[in-house]
């Protein structure tokens, strides 16, 4: 089986996992409405709740206690952290869906024979560079905007309260809510990113998110990195040309940048075995991928039980509180 089978198979799963998650959601949703038969609700929406994680995490910092509302919010939150320090953001090109589907398209870009996949459009002016770098910055003011309004502008006093709102415990709600009914704006940017992979890679990744942001920031502390041995590379070029975020892998000792997925899309196309290699486990050399499936997938599962068993995972709150909170979130029952 080749390296990316693998890569594959773990994003298959946790889209699965997602578009699970996303009907059992969406008919406790129905049932809340009171417009379908009873259904539970699945926490695991609340991976999709990354603001609420924060708040989670900055009260369970402040207070030592679990955020009672979303606790598999915080749970995944430190899971996809975790995993980001020990494989280098391995969290995006292996875990989130929004990163796979967005990863489907430049696929079906690069099929199609579109341009901009050959020689991506930074590496071919320094203009063009200089812009990439400042849309890349994007992200990242968005990240420092989010932590510090959350991490540091708000008290634990502040996040005790915001905690006990209606706001805060149909979060999950008002996401389903919006993207049921999305607006212009958010229309026309998804569609901008959407038409745009097709001509590149990964531009979502790149410019916009601020998770993987944060993600990149765990991983660039973390213990994983693409090293290169120069002494048996032949300077192809393979790997510069396989690598999605335009890294130069070929120019690098160790590739530092916190862009880099840990794909491993380079290892995979560099024709000498053992060249390029996920920094501390060497030793797996032609198995790195299934290791790192390995280890995302059960990890995921480990955490997944521990969670369920220790109470960190089902806030188990009845449908009746739900209906209460969207009573007073409404205004009318």
């Amino acid at each position: 089986m080749s390296q990316q089978f693998w890569r594959r198979l773990s994003q298959a799963f946790f889209v699965l996992a997602s578009l699970w998650i996303g009907y059992q959601f969406y008919q406790f949703y129905l049932y809340l409405e009171g417009t379908g038969p009873a259904a539970s609700r699945p926490p695991g929406v609340e991976g999709y709740l990354p603001i609420a994680a924060l708040v989670g995490l900055k009260y369970w910092l402040t207070t030592g206690n679990w955020d009672p509302v979303h606790p598999a919010g915080l749970t995944l939150l430190l899971f996809f952290l975790a995993i980001s320090w020990l494989l280098h953001k391995a969290f995006c090109s292996w875990i989130c869906p929004i990163g796979s589907l967005f990863e489907s398209v430049s696929w079906l870009g690069r099929k199609l024979g579109l341009p901009g996949h050959k020689q991506p459009w930074p590496r071919r002016h320094l203009v063009l560079k200089i812009l990439d770098w400042l849309l890349r910055s994007i992200k990242y003011i968005l990240m420092i905007f989010f932590l510090y309004y959350i991490l540091l502008g708000m008290s634990g006093e502040e996040l005790a309260a915001y905690l006990q709102t209606p706001y805060m415990a149909l979060a999950d709600v008002a996401m389903l809510q919006f993207f049921l009914s999305p607006g212009t704006v958010f229309l026309t940017v998804v569609g901008i990113f959407l038409l745009g992979s097709l001509f590149g890679t990964n531009l979502w990744c790149r410019y916009l998110c601020p998770y993987g942001a944060l993600m990149g920031l765990m991983g660039s502390l973390g213990l994983s990195r693409i090293q290169r041995d120069s002494n048996s590379c032949i300077n192809c070029q393979a790997c510069n040309r396989a690598c999605p975020n335009w890294l130069p892998v070929a120019e690098s000792r160790r590739v530092h940048s916190p862009d880099c997925h840990l794909c491993l899309q380079c290892v995979s196309a560099c024709p000498v075995p053992g060249t390029l290699k996920p920094g501390f486990w060497s030793r797996f050399t032609g198995k790195e991928a299934m290791t790192v499936a390995v280890l995302v997938l059960g990890l995921f599962l480990l955490v997944y039980v521990v969670a369920r068993l220790t109470g960190h995972w089902d806030n188990g709150l009845s449908i009746d509180f739900y209906r209460q909170m969207r009573a007073f979130y409404t205004g009318h029952p």
